[in-house]
């Protein structure tokens, strides 16, 4: 197998870790990315050396704080734009990309903290009311505001009336749409935000157990929830979008209703005006908490082709029932002296009805 190697890129300096002196540098590093949470982060630790000696960099004109090493003339500054590079010999994937957010200095290393663009929607504080726009134009909106670029926004539900307010951040805002139109919501290896529909794509990589696979926890457990009622502020639906809400003594004409049988959960949620929206708030819900039936953590080795959202598939497990296919919803890439390059993925199960999916199977 080939050897694993980085290629670090901070402002205008690369680290290569076929450079003798990068890998004296370069004592850790950890890329890690997971859906519906926030922006992603990349941390690199560099450590000193005979040849470099870490200096206090005189702050540019803005006031931001940095750090430079003297021999390699590498300089950090928060704000630089950062790009990670893992895979073998000449076969490199883009893992991350963004911005330093943070520089710890210490005694025998410094930390350098990055990331992605996506950051600054978390300190976009935004009051404004949409009328008659679709959760993915609100996105789209939203992300302009922060300047985060985008890349595949679905519509999802359309909401006749919907308001923003700086009680949330931009980002709280987006994660509760994607939770109502059932979405996955992250920011990409390029730093573009995606929204769009949680749909299930081929196997992007097999994982043979004992061959690729390191370590395997998966967790299985029945669903406590069999059906999704969803209730809006008024049964609007009838009339359409453009008439009137109003407050009324039964919703059952507007209910929305998802799966079959008890317990239920019931949602309240008074964005929702139509029936269609709560139904498909309701199926949103229903397939959010089948998706959880089976859940896991991998330790393989390192992988960096595998992209959130991807399916998996595992074989060879020590138990039969463990195999089938997965989808991706976090990674952590690491790079460590004592042990090299790896990758732990988290899973959770699909629904194709196979014996690892844990939905239908």
């Amino acid at each position: 197998m080939y050897q694993p190697r980085f290629q670090i890129q901070i402002g205008s300096t690369t680290i290569d870790s076929q450079s003798q002196t990068a890998q004296n540098v370069v004592v850790n590093l950890r890329v890690a990315l997971a859906m519906n949470t926030g922006a992603h982060i990349c941390s690199v630790a560099l450590g000193r050396t005979d040849d470099l000696r870490f200096n206090g960099g005189a702050a540019p004109a803005g006031g931001a704080s940095g750090a430079s090493t003297g021999g390699a003339a590498l300089s950090v500054r928060t704000g630089d734009k950062v790009t990670i590079h893992l895979g073998y010999h000449t076969d490199l994937t883009q893992v991350f990309s963004g911005e330093v957010d943070e520089i710890i200095p210490g005694i025998d290393a410094l930390v350098v903290n990055a990331l992605t663009s996506d950051r600054h929607l978390l300190t976009l504080r935004y009051n404004q009311i949409y009328e008659r726009q679709s959760a993915g134009n609100i996105v789209r909106n939203l992300a302009s505001r922060a300047n985060v670029s985008t890349g595949t926004i679905d519509n999802g539900v359309d909401f006749p009336l919907y308001a923003v307010d700086d009680g949330k951040n931009g980002y709280e805002h987006i994660l509760e749409l994607a939770k109502k139109c059932g979405y996955e919501c992250f920011v990409d290896t390029t730093g573009a935000l995606m929204f769009r529909e949680a749909a299930q794509g081929p196997v992007a990589k097999t994982f043979e157990y004992g061959f690729d696979i390191l370590k395997a926890r998966i967790f299985r457990h029945e669903s406590a929830i069999q059906k999704v009622e969803v209730r809006g502020e008024s049964p609007a639906s009838s009339l359409g979008n453009e008439k009137a809400h109003w407050l009324v003594k039964s919703f059952e004409q507007s209910l929305g209703i998802a799966g079959t049988g008890k317990p239920i959960r019931n949602v309240q949620d008074l964005t929702i005006k139509t029936k269609a929206a709560a139904d498909t708030v309701a199926a949103a819900r229903l397939d959010q908490l089948n998706a959880r039936i089976t859940r896991g953590h991998l330790t393989v080795l390192g992988v960096p082709a595998i992209m959130l959202g991807d399916s998996i598939k595992l074989t060879e497990m020590p138990e039969p029932d463990l195999n089938g296919t997965y989808k991706v919803r976090a990674i952590q890439h690491k790079f460590t002296r004592e042990d090299g390059f790896l990758s732990e993925v988290a899973v959770q199960g699909v629904a194709d009805g196979s014996p690892g999916g844990g939905i239908g199977g």
